[in-house]
């Protein structure tokens, strides 16, 4: 980024951009809640299950995995409260084939 502003002909140097990218004159951006905010409003359609069920359709890992992509994405949209971690663990998918 700091060759990309030397080569537009703006004298600085690197601590001048990390200076500035670091300050408050910089407007905070979120890329996930970014998107979750463009999304539509929610169509009442399930599609998490559906995904969980190309790997099992065993009940326990269907609503297993559901409730971890629930708590990935509160996660991801800081709805989990301070200290929390919504995702200590992950699935880890093992098989034969």
């Amino acid at each position: 980024m700091s060759m990309a502003v030397i080569r537009a002909g703006i004298p600085c140097s690197d601590h001048d951009v990390k200076r500035y990218l670091e300050s408050n004159e910089m407007a905070l951006y979120h890329p996930f809640a970014a998107y979750m905010s463009s999304l539509p409003q929610w169509d009442g359609i399930d599609r998490v299950s559906p995904l969980a069920q190309r790997v099992s359709s065993q009940d326990l890992w269907v609503r297993g995995f559901h409730r971890w992509m629930l708590g990935m994405a509160a996660q991801w949209m800081g709805k989990t409260g301070v200290g929390q971690r919504a995702n200590s663990v992950a699935p880890i998918l093992v098989s034969s084939r």
